[in-house]
């Protein structure tokens, strides 16, 4: 009888210490399985907030500036920006908003015997204009044959609607460009320039039709963050006033951008826009 009652004692004990042994491993997998879902559900979370929060904006954008800090200027020879400046404003007794067509048409005349690769105005050529000025800048337009215009997407408010209307250049002027795009640049929160600006198939970019008309491959439609040559200067330039003070040959075989002289920033520092 003392043997039968020890022997289902230590069965006993025995059952209790596989139970305990059961407890400790179903413990043990479920801690495996939530460490396993914890592992998944963070980044996963981490993305949510990135995603919909400022933070993840600001990190992206720091990323990005990041690397221009310690890019070495890249010299580039084969463009040149001509500036509508102050200096021209005034040697030239102009306004921003009221520059005589007739100088562009000489302009274009000097870059034509310059035999410039291609030329691009970032200047809209949408108001009527004088015109006289406008036959002898359309002529000098068929002559180059290698000019693109720009184009711009305006905000127009009407009582109970606002919509954007899509600015091209006179009629005139369009027969005889080599192309059109849409200026329009993204400019962040900061005031910094990172991306490409606005471009679709049925309004594209000026950018993208300068490069088609170059042969230059461009990415399909969708975000292009912007790779600069390099902080302000890096392109050379020189004042609209300036162009036929030039060199023989300064504009032979180079892209020449026309336009206005704003200020644009990245990675801490100014760069030229055109």
């Amino acid at each position: 009888m003392k043997r039968e009652l020890k022997k289902t004692i230590l069965l006993g004990f025995s059952w209790l210490g596989s139970g305990s042994s059961n407890a400790g491993a179903r413990k043990s997998a479920i801690a495996d399985v939530a460490w396993r879902w914890l592992g998944v559900l963070l980044p996963f979370l981490a993305g949510l907030v990135f995603l919909l929060t400022p933070l993840g904006g600001s990190l992206t954008r720091l990323g990005y500036d990041l690397l221009f800090l310690f890019k070495p200027k890249s010299p580039l020879l084969e463009a040149v920006i001509v500036f509508m400046d102050e200096k021209s404003f005034r040697e030239l007794k102009q306004s921003p908003g009221n520059w005589d067509r007739a100088l562009h048409a000489q302009l274009l005349e000097h870059l034509t015997r310059e035999q410039a690769r291609l030329v691009v105005f970032d200047v809209w050529f949408t108001d009527p204009g004088l015109p006289a000025a406008n036959e002898q800048l359309r002529d000098a337009i068929r002559k180059n044959g290698r000019v693109i215009l720009a184009a711009v997407r305006s905000s127009e408010y009407r009582p109970g609607l606002s919509q954007i209307v899509l600015l091209k250049p006179l009629p005139a002027f369009l027969e005889v460009a080599a192309g059109w795009g849409v200026t329009e640049m993204v400019t962040d929160s900061d005031l910094v320039v990172r991306q490409g600006g606005y471009d679709s198939e049925q309004t594209p970019g000026l950018a993208r039709v300068a490069a088609a008309a170059l042969r230059v491959p461009v990415e399909a439609q969708g975000v292009r963050w912007l790779n600069y040559y390099g902080p302000q200067g890096t392109i050379p330039s020189v004042s609209y006033c300036d162009v036929t003070n030039q060199a023989p040959g300064f504009f032979r075989s180079k892209v020449v951008f026309v336009g206005a002289r704003p200020k644009t920033l990245y990675a801490f520092a100014q760069v030229d826009e055109f």
